[in-house]
């Protein structure tokens, strides 16, 4: 696969752009609706090569930072579970208190995986735990707008190469 520089297509296609000229030289009707056409195709691919990547760019960023989301909330969960795994069992407590004590903290871990789940786990005094439920579904909603913008960006690509392969055989 080549690697395509946006900048320089782009340059590539302003210049060609300032080759079409002026609308008001054609001499007749057929040749002012050719030259309307080629311009407007020419400035909507121009302009689609601008901002695609930028739009591409910040889709990704919001999947990198949802995917953190989705991170934080599994390292979470395997922690919480890996200490209600690893905690003792109560009944073999031999004072009251401390069983009491530990089937409370038991009990409190288990609530607090609960909460995980339900998406009301603080992780900061005035935020909680995203819903691991609600993230996925956010990473394949933006998963699906980052390849729309990359499949957008690859068919302006692929307009701008023939837009200039088809002046490279005109001149």
């Amino acid at each position: 696969m080549t690697t395509v520089h946006i900048d320089d297509l782009s340059a590539r296609l302003q210049q060609h752009h300032a080759a079409l000229g002026d609308g008001r030289d054609c001499r007749s009707d057929t040749e002012k609706a050719h030259w309307f056409a080629a311009t407007t195709t020419c400035q909507r691919v121009i302009s689609g090569l601008r901002n695609a990547p930028n739009d591409l760019a910040r889709v990704q960023a919001k999947l990198h930072d949802v995917d953190t989301q989705r991170a934080a909330v599994r390292a979470k969960e395997a922690e919480l579970v890996q200490v209600i795994a690893d905690a003792p069992d109560p009944s073999t407590c031999a004072d009251a208190r401390e069983r009491d004590r530990e089937y409370d903290r038991q009990a409190h871990l288990r609530r607090q995986l609960e909460h995980l789940h339900a998406g009301t786990l603080r992780c900061a005094p005035d935020a909680c735990y995203v819903q691991l439920e609600e993230v996925e579904r956010r990473i394949a909603e933006l998963t699906d707008r980052r390849d729309r913008a990359q499949l957008q960006l690859d068919a302006l690509v692929q307009q701008a190469t023939a837009l200039l392969g088809a002046v490279a055989v005109t001149t």
